[in-house]
């Protein structure tokens, strides 16, 4: 199970990233449309783990397994992979905020838009 999973680390990694930001899609929509705390908290929380912990544990896994983090920079894919997961964390980190922000009063403003057009066809 471990050679199966440090053999195909970037599809793992890809396809985990791939659901943590399409579960983005339903905490978004529990958190504007259905104003629902707990389906947006489980979104949140689903995206987090999909998306942090196959990059915390794949690492880990390699580091064990072959002695050195050597093993994370054998192949070019990885390596650009990684450099990719750098460069947003710094993104987040220096302007993500107010990004995020911006995201997300555009996502309300379209939820009232979607609200109000609705309630006038009933």
């Amino acid at each position: 199970m471990i050679n199966y999973i440090l053999t195909n680390k970037i599809p793992i990694l890809i396809v985990s990233e791939t659901i943590a930001w399409i579960l983005l899609i339903p905490m978004f929509y529990f958190r504007h449309w259905k104003r629902n705390n707990i389906g947006f908290f489980t979104s949140l929380i689903l995206s987090c783990f999909f998306g942090y912990v196959p990059h915390i544990s794949i690492p880990i896994i390699a580091c064990i397994t072959e002695g050195s983090l050597d093993a994370l920079y054998n192949s070019i894919d990885t390596l650009i992979f990684l450099m990719i997961i750098i460069l947003l964390f710094v993104f987040g980190a220096t302007k993500g905020k107010s990004f995020v922000q911006k995201i997300d009063n555009k996502i309300y403003l379209i939820a009232q838009k979607y609200k109000a057009r609705n309630e006038h066809q009933d």
